[in-house]
């Protein structure tokens, strides 16, 4: 093996173990993507929705009333925030907020949930 490939295969591993470990850190795949969407998004095409468009002969520089070059990325692109089909809550017993930890209580059809004022305001 000359140089050359060891390094390029050095440096590949060490670029396929921090991105591992990014992965793991955010929790999976799905989280990783929503935590690091603008790292994300240049494995997704943000563009693509009005490539399709384009191609049914829209000319959306007629017929749209704002200016297309002053749209700003979205954020994580379509179907990049994964659905919550199945929330799992934790009881007051088992939930992390510390006792003195200020929360939004919500009751709906007699059952009471609460979120943290604070994780609600940082976007956590």
């Amino acid at each position: 093996m000359n140089r050359i490939t060891k390094i390029l295969l050095t440096t590949g591993s060490i670029i396929a173990i921090a991105g591992g470990s990014l992965v793991v850190h955010a929790g999976g795949w799905d989280n990783f993507k929503l935590r690091y969407f603008h790292l994300t998004s240049h494995l997704n095409e943000q563009n693509q929705e009005l490539k399709d468009i384009r191609k049914q002969g829209t000319k959306l520089e007629e017929s749209s009333r704002i200016t297309l070059s002053d749209l700003l990325n979205g954020g994580p692109p379509k179907d990049g925030i994964p659905s919550i089909d199945n929330p799992q809550f934790d009881t007051s017993q088992t939930t992390p907020f510390k006792g003195e930890e200020t929360v939004i209580g919500v009751v709906i059809n007699g059952e009471a949930k609460a979120y943290s004022a604070l994780r609600c305001y940082e976007g956590q």
